[in-house]
């Protein structure tokens, strides 16, 4: 049995020989410590729904990201009109100590202000207090990955080392993936299909009935043309890709790249929008969901829940972009056979 003090370096050995992936860890669990605190302080103090709260924490992490900035800069000035002495064993790239009591008064101040407003609101200060604390890591990182801009950042370096892991299990995983991916897609478009008033709309029209059997069946029939669509859309664009734009792109008899082009990714993208909008515009008297994202315009209201706009960005966005990288590398793939046999 191993002594305690054995243990105890071996463990200081094996966090040395992994320290890189350690320190990207812990960056990564910042930011999202950071994004979760100031997302659900906003939504506790009323600021907004989960998705704008979301969208407010993302905007506080890039403004932290704007402050490093400017603490680099200023640091420079400060240098330039105050030479660091020789003797000075501060260490290189850390961040100066006045930003961190800066960025600590700045903290407080916000946290003062969510609080003074009611008791209630209590529970947001504390929320983004915590948030912003570990803001102070995110900021170092920022800090730090902008004085040494060629070195790697936390984010790459956990992708390599996920790479590094999954590569023995990648044919499985690569096939979960896409599995997971199809389930998104078309859940997404069946879940927004119901909730939007959209099934029910087509039950009355085509049945003349409006029984949850009916409408279950009519939302998951829209699931499945969303796969169907997405089949024919990456026939139709890699068409036009092979015939408009690969003969101009590669001159050379070198194979075409199997990854996806990114046209295509954006057209599916405003076709998601559409056709979401569309459905939520026919069933909109039936709409589900009281939270709401407003578009309107002298001649109508257009309304797409909060869910609706989840389904639309993680189905439509996430599964979709699965979805459509694998069939497009799946038909690049059957293009080059078809060609060698040739």
């Amino acid at each position: 049995m191993l002594s305690p003090t054995a243990f105890w370096k071996s463990l200081q050995g094996w966090a040395e020989r992994n320290w890189p992936l350690l320190s990207a860890l812990g960056y990564a669990l910042a930011f999202a410590v950071m994004l979760g605190g100031i997302a659900l302080a906003a939504y506790t103090a009323g600021f907004g729904g989960p998705v704008l709260s979301l969208a407010f924490g993302g905007l506080v992490i890039w403004l932290v990201k704007l402050y490093a900035r400017g603490v680099r800069a200023m640091q420079r000035l400060i240098d330039r009109l105050h030479p660091a002495d020789a003797n000075d064993d501060a260490a290189p790239g850390a961040l100066p100590g006045w930003a961190s009591v800066v960025y600590i008064l700045i903290g407080l101040a916000l946290a003062y202000w969510v609080g003074a407003h009611e008791d209630v609101y209590t529970y947001a200060a504390l929320e983004l207090f915590v948030g912003w604390a570990a803001g102070q890591n995110v900021l170092e990182y920022y800090f730090a990955h902008q004085n040494n801009p060629a070195a790697p950042s936390a984010f790459a370096i956990i992708d390599e080392a996920l790479d590094r892991l999954v590569e023995p299990h990648r044919p499985l995983l690569r096939t979960i993936n896409t599995a997971l991916g199809s389930a998104a897609l078309s859940g997404s478009v069946a879940l927004h299909a119901g909730n939007s008033g959209f099934a029910r709309v087509a039950a009355l029209s085509y049945t003349g009935s409006d029984a949850a059997a009916t409408q279950v069946a009519i939302a998951l029939l829209c699931g499945t043309i969303a796969i169907l669509f997405t089949r024919l859309y990456i026939a139709i664009t890699l068409g036009a890709q092979q015939a408009l734009i690969d003969p101009w792109r590669y001159v050379r008899p070198e194979p075409p790249s199997r990854d996806i082009e990114r046209w295509p990714l954006f057209l599916f993208a405003a076709i998601g929008i559409a056709l979401f909008l569309t459905m939520s515009f026919i069933g909109q008297e039936e709409a589900a969901d009281s939270s709401t994202f407003l578009v309107k315009s002298e001649s109508f209201k257009l309304e797409i829940g909060t869910l609706g706009l989840l389904a639309l960005f993680v189905g439509w966005g996430c599964g979709g972009y699965v979805v459509l990288r694998h069939f497009w590398a799946k038909s690049r793939a059957r293009a080059e056979r078809a060609h060698v046999r040739a």
